[in-house]
């Protein structure tokens, strides 16, 4: 208040210090005579942040959705897992367990630590398997998978349901604040308030009063107006929020339930984070094949050319061997001597000796 030592919750005593003061300090010392403050600062703060908090909890919802969809639309990971049940079954058949009907969620660390005595690793022992048979194709599905490892970021309650639950229950303080602030307002303001809060534009400053009203009516007037708006806006938006949260949750008792785990009570952080990992490990066992491969490849390409390049060099060896061909009419004195060309000289004539005739 400048230095004053005036009491500032008298309305006159309010509106004679406000004169002094630049229009966000009135604003605020405006406030200080407004009855439940702070639920009237929440509501403002609600009003100023729904739109992102929906957005956010969406984009939670969403990350999760797409990990949930990604596991469960797979054709490729069902196909991996029965091939990986056939193996282990195969090399577990003389020691009585090799009749298993499923690959648990739990076995899949124990595949990704397994090695053999040269310390190749059983998913590139199976990686190699698959690559002689022309199915090395099956385990690109990891390049088909979202982030395992940030959609497990959001799995927590807090990201979605939670985030729902807290917007919720701010709207409807929003909501119960409305009404008392409206019965402030006069009766031609009230009709004002309604019409524009019906319009898209932010509302207007000043009640319909005019310009002499004070800034109590102004606040009391914009805040009743904004409200409104939010309250429709937000109130929509969450509608769309739970939706999404409904068949995030239908998404999720699927993926729990397809790996083994309790619908109700599984947790989907633990299965995003051991398929995340198991994945990462297909992913390097078949990248190590696949640098295997374009390396025999290239060693293939490389004796090729050598074969050829030795072939060529043979073949001019031994057209510069083979003596000089007679070229022309030797009865006519009309003789050259030519070389034959390297690739012409298996199929090149030879001439016949020339005759002897008069010394010239």
């Amino acid at each position: 208040t400048r230095g004053t030592d005036a009491k500032v919750g008298d309305a006159a005593t309010r509106r004679a210090v406000g004169a002094t003061l630049a229009r966000p300090e009135r604003f605020f010392l405006a406030t200080l005579g407004w009855p439940n403050f702070e639920a009237l600062l929440d509501a403002a703060i609600f009003r100023a942040e729904a739109d992102e908090a929906v957005w956010e909890a969406k984009q939670a919802a969403k990350k999760v959705q797409g990990g949930n969809e990604a596991l469960l639309d797979s054709e490729d990971l069902p196909d991996l897992l029965r091939g990986l049940l056939k193996l282990g079954n195969h090399m577990n058949k003389e020691t009585g367990r090799g009749g298993a009907a499923g690959v648990v969620l739990g076995s899949l660390e124990g595949v990704c630590r397994m090695k053999g005595l040269g310390g190749e690793t059983l998913l590139e022992f199976f990686a190699n398997a698959l690559e002689k048979k022309g199915e090395a194709h099956k385990l690109d599905y990891v390049d088909g998978l979202p982030s395992l490892t940030d959609a497990s970021r959001y799995v927590d309650d807090d990201h979605t349901v939670g985030a729902a639950r807290a917007l919720k229950k701010a709207l409807g303080r929003l909501k119960q604040a409305i009404p008392a602030m409206r019965h402030k307002l006069g009766a031609a303001d009230r009709e004002r308030a309604e019409a524009l809060a019906r319009e898209a534009e932010p509302a207007a400053e000043v009640p319909a009063a005019g310009a002499g009203a004070d800034l109590d009516a102004a606040a009391v007037f914009r805040f009743v107006v904004e409200a409104d708006k939010c309250c429709e806006r937000a109130g929509t938006a969450i509608v769309g929020l739970d939706a999404d949260l409904s068949r995030l949750r239908a998404s999720t008792r699927r993926c729990l339930a397809y790996f083994g785990e309790d619908e109700d009570a599984g947790d989907l952080t633990h299965v995003f984070a051991t398929l995340d990992a198991f994945s990462s490990e297909v992913r390097k066992a078949r990248d190590k094949v696949k640098f295997k491969r374009e390396a025999r490849d290239r060693a293939n390409r490389k004796r090729e050319q050598e074969a050829r390049d030795k072939a060529d060099k043979a073949d001019k060896a031994a057209a510069a061997a083979r003596p000089a061909q007679i070229v022309g009419n030797p009865d006519r004195g009309e003789v050259s001597f030519e070389k034959p060309a390297a690739s012409d000289a298996a199929d090149a004539p030879t001439a016949p000796p020339a005759k002897k005739g008069p010394s010239a």
